[in-house]
């Protein structure tokens, strides 16, 4: 006989003591009902009569039609249904049932199918009723979040994981990235041109590819091995709120001879627009600058060349001004026209840009340094405005 999680839950409404025996019948005589003629095709005259009782007892118990739908149905879902659609796997179990994620996606699904398959009842009372009941459809989303969602998150998580691992144990790699997706914008981060840092000894290559699309300063999208981290005793700067992570990761890659990256959103970063790094802060340009300076540092360590390093001193500058106009500075128009006028009165700022308009090896920078920057107030608040158009 095949299984039906339906004639479970008849039967035990039938052994429910605490229901009387006309009630008992009025639910299973509904529930046969509606789930071969829906609920709107279904008369209380016509369960009465085939329940054996009068109409009116089917009102002086359950008061409405709707009210007998929500009794026969809401405690099946929430008792039988949602319990046979949990995803009630430890973590640590799945590491024996299934080699991949797409073996485990390719199981739950099986399975699921075959349970509304072999309970077509169901299926037909939840699609045709259930799910058209906003008060319905509100209750079992949210049992569905706190049970089967966050759970399919945390087995989510773990293959993630165990991709990066992979990926450090194949590649004999000491340091693996990934890409992410943001929530508040649904963006992916990615790098369109990622082949020559896939699996590289290229360090500097692999750094400054990341930097530059949005990728090396987080914490959360890498593996690291702990070993190195140990060993060369590696500690967040608790000097700086924004940018510890960064110095993290450039401390870290000071010690490893090979990384990898892969270009999959694995990991999502959830903080919307006011995040950290999105907040006004009026000594932005201070962190930056030392920051670069602690890149410079490492990179003379290595003795690498320092064509990147120019330019990201140029990134300073040039984030110092379009910082000022952006709608996060709490700043009205007069003043900021005067954090500007601040900036180029000083008289590093022309012997900086002098020299880096000199050595910077990006062409924008070098435009933006030689016919902007260095061009007086006017000309950089063009160079803000024609930025703004460019990014739309």
């Amino acid at each position: 006989m095949q299984y039906s999680i339906l004639d479970s839950y008849k039967k035990d409404i039938l052994e429910n003591k605490t229901m009387t025996t006309k009630c008992k019948r009025i639910l299973e005589t509904s529930i046969d009902l509606f789930a071969k003629n829906g609920y709107s095709n279904t008369s209380t005259s016509e369960i009465a009569k085939i329940a054996g009782v009068a109409e009116g007892t089917i009102f002086k118990h359950f008061g409405t039609k709707e009210n007998l739908l929500l009794s026969s149905i809401m405690p099946f879902i929430f008792e039988y249904i949602i319990p046979e659609m949990l995803l009630d796997i430890d973590v640590e179990e799945i590491k024996d049932i299934y080699p991949d994620f797409k073996s485990f996606i390719h199981d739950i699904i099986y399975k699921r199918f075959s349970f509304m398959s072999e309970n077509y009842k169901v299926a037909h009372i939840l699609l045709a009723e259930v799910l058209y009941r906003e008060e319905l459809r509100i209750q079992i989303v949210e049992s569905l979040k706190s049970t089967v969602f966050d759970n399919f998150d945390i087995i989510l998580n773990y293959f993630k994981s165990e991709n990066m691992i992979k990926n450090i144990s194949i590649n004999k790699t000491q340091l693996v990235t990934c890409g992410y997706k943001r929530v508040y914008d649904k963006k992916q981060i990615l790098i369109k041109q990622c082949k020559n840092i896939e699996n590289t000894t290229n360090i500097k290559e692999y750094l400054e590819t990341l930097k530059e699309n949005y990728l090396f300063n987080e914490l959360w999208n890498k593996m690291y091995i702990s070993k190195i981290i140990k060993e060369n005793n590696i500690r967040f700067n608790q000097k700086y709120e924004l940018g510890e992570d960064f110095l993290f990761n450039l401390d870290y890659i000071k010690y490893i001879e090979k990384a990898s990256y892969i270009n999959n959103p694995l990991y999502t970063y959830t903080e919307g627009e006011t995040g950290l790094k999105l907040k006004y802060r009026p000594n932005k340009f201070n962190i930056e600058y030392e920051l670069t300076q602690y890149l410079e540092k490492i990179y003379k360590e290595k003795n690498w060349d320092m064509n990147y390093i120019y330019n990201r001193y140029a990134r300073v500058y040039y984030n110092q001004i379009i910082d000022i106009y952006k709608p996060n500075n709490p700043a009205n128009k007069k003043e900021k026209n005067q954090q500007l006028q601040e900036i180029i009165s000083k008289k590093e700022y022309k012997e900086e840009l002098k020299k880096l308009e000199k050595n910077v090896t990006d062409k924008k920078m070098k435009i933006a340094i030689k016919y902007f920057f260095l061009k007086g107030k006017n000309m950089i608040k063009l160079f803000v405005f024609l930025n703004n158009v460019r990014k739309g």
